[in-house]
């Protein structure tokens, strides 16, 4: 089982058909079932993350390096983005001690 600190975000990187790149943040609470998401345009947001799923592509690493700079300049500094190509079942956030 593969266990996230807390300073790490689990994030899944998805294309829409015009290539424009998401970040879903499937651990993080966007209220009323939804998971947490960003993009450039837009900026963040609560999404569906299995229709989000459904309805792009897995982004390459070329396609999102951009937005992940851009979500790890806007971060604390001290967060890891841990990238997926989809949420797996068995991650758990654990605390640092």
């Amino acid at each position: 089982m593969r266990r996230l600190r807390s300073n790490e975000r689990l994030v899944v990187f998805r294309a829409w058909r015009d290539r424009d790149v998401l970040a879903l943040f499937p651990l993080e609470d966007g209220g009323n079932g939804h998971c947490m998401a960003y993009e450039r345009v837009g900026q963040h947001g609560a999404a569906d993350y299995f229709r989000c799923i459904r309805m792009t592509r897995p982004a390459t690493p070329s396609g999102w390096k951009d937005l992940a700079d851009e979500l790890r300049k806007y971060g604390d500094g001290g967060t890891r983005l841990v990238v997926r190509r989809r949420m797996q079942r068995d991650v758990t956030l654990v605390e640092a001690c």
